[in-house]
């Protein structure tokens, strides 16, 4: 039950990042749109990837971060004791 409870956080943290995800690139495209030609345009022409080179690094970069939240959180919900053995639990938070 505890781990259905954890999908669910994990799915509608997922669906958040995901709606963030596609703002962040919608105000991308339309920065893009207003300013084409001021002066980073100069250093994309350096690099050779004028405005394909910049909308996809920063979608790529949270997903990886999403991932390595994921291992150390399945252990939280069966680690907590009942009541009885509360200073253990007291013990978990403090390291």
């Amino acid at each position: 039950f505890g781990l259905r409870q954890l999908d669910l956080s994990l799915l509608s943290q997922l669906w958040s990042l995901n709606e963030s995800i596609q703002e962040f690139r919608q105000l991308l495209q339309d920065q893009e749109d207003r300013v084409p030609s001021s002066s980073p345009s100069s250093e994309d022409g350096d690099e050779g990837g004028t405005y394909h080179g910049h909308p996809p690094p920063p979608p790529r970069r949270p997903a990886p971060l999403l991932h390595h939240h994921r291992p150390p959180r399945p252990p939280r919900p069966l680690r907590p004791p009942p009541s009885d053995e509360s200073p253990s639990s007291e013990e978990y938070g403090a390291v």
